[in-house]
């Protein structure tokens, strides 16, 4: 038990260490934090992107859904799920493929 906390907080501190040098967003630290902690509870065992890329993508509060949140959400979920390993969750490039999802969905939709 004690092994596996001190082996959580080894990671968790890896993550926030490799953001600390990088100009980090809030989608990148959003995205990194939850995906390093699905992948120490669920040791692996599930797609944590699928789980942390709706939980990090703008949602926005409110009555009106917004059309363009809901067509990025849907892209990145079938776009950029995969990019991210246990070994590797490459931030990066997930915010990357999220942000060219954000322009397709803006340049293909005009919404209101």
């Amino acid at each position: 038990m004690e092994a596996r906390r001190v082996r959580a907080l080894l990671i968790v501190g890896l993550v926030l260490g490799m953001l600390a040098g990088q100009s980090a967003t809030a989608l990148s630290i959003c995205y990194v934090k939850c995906f390093a902690l699905c992948v120490i509870k669920s040791f692996g065992r599930k797609n944590c992107a699928l789980e942390c890329l709706p939980k990090c993508i703008g949602k926005k509060s409110g009555a009106q859904p917004d059309p363009h949140a809901y067509c990025k959400l849907g892209c990145a979920m079938n776009q950029c799920a995969h990019i991210s390993t246990k070994k590797d969750i490459a931030a990066a490039k997930v915010e990357s493929c999220v942000d060219s999802c954000s322009g397709l969905c803006t340049k293909n939709y005009a919404f209101a």
